[in-house]
């Protein structure tokens, strides 16, 4: 949950909106927001998880976990 908030004394919770990508079982792109508006608006976390023999490793663009990347852009970013 993303969020919990008290509208007229009822409180609820907001379910992230979550894309992932599988290429080959080998790398692995998540993205998190809490609008699903545009793919391409810096409003998504995205996660990289990439296999290296039997190990797996996971980073985050330029190493930040904000929600200020583009889903459109997850192949464009530097991971750390």
């Amino acid at each position: 949950m993303l969020e919990n908030s008290d509208i007229n004394r009822q409180k609820y919770s907001v379910e992230p909106y979550i894309i992932t990508e599988d290429l080959s079982g080998v790398t692995k792109y998540t993205a998190t927001s809490i609008s699903f508006n545009d793919a391409s608006k810096l409003i998504w976390k995205i996660k990289k998880e990439w296999k290296i023999d039997n190990i797996w490793y996971m980073g985050f663009p330029n190493g930040e976990q904000d929600f200020k990347f583009a889903w459109t852009g997850r192949t464009l970013y530097t991971y750390k």
